[in-house]
């Protein structure tokens, strides 16, 4: 799932749908479920659909100085969610 401008153009639909498609056939194994969606509040749009499931999967990212951290995008939506949350750390 991408979450994209709520002005965003066809085209720029198109681009995220491609680019997430891809990152789905690298990373998934099987037939994925692809969701671009319009909303100009990330947070508030991830925490929506987050409620409709049993489990939130969030990355960390790295610091400068190469030790894992939450980011604030990941805090925000951790403090808005009352699911389970799995935090993991990249490759």
């Amino acid at each position: 799932m991408t979450v994209i401008p709520e002005a965003s153009s066809v085209q720029g639909e198109a681009v995220a749908r491609r680019h997430l498609l891809q990152l789905a056939q690298d990373n998934v194994y099987g037939d994925p479920t692809l969701m671009v969606v319009r909303n100009d509040d990330t947070v508030s749009a991830l925490t929506s659909l987050a409620e409709d499931n049993d489990l939130l999967v969030l990355g960390m990212h790295r610091s400068t100085n190469g030790k894992r951290v939450l980011g604030d995008f990941n805090v925000a939506l951790l403090k808005q969610t009352r699911i389970a949350t799995l935090l993991i750390g990249g490759r």
